[in-house]
């Protein structure tokens, strides 16, 4: 996934990146994190099980007890 990020991230704090919430932690404070681009990243990872598990709304999340780290802002 820091391959598809390249262009987004400076080559030298993506360097530094060892864990993906470190990842997605840079593409929020860099400002182009948004559902979409995690959902096009997942599809450069071919992890459709993942793309079809941001698809479902965060309420339902919430009601299952799972806990959402990042405010992913809809585009």
């Amino acid at each position: 996934m820091k391959f598809l990020v390249k262009p987004k991230v400076n080559g030298f704090r993506l360097a530094k990146i060892r864990e993906c919430f470190e990842l997605f932690k840079e593409l929020d404070t860099s400002g182009v994190l948004s559902r979409t681009y995690v959902r096009e990243l997942l599809k450069g990872i071919q992890r459709f099980d993942l793309v079809e598990k941001l698809d479902v709304p965060l309420l339902i999340n919430a009601e299952s007890g799972k806990r959402s780290y990042f405010n992913l802002r809809q585009v």
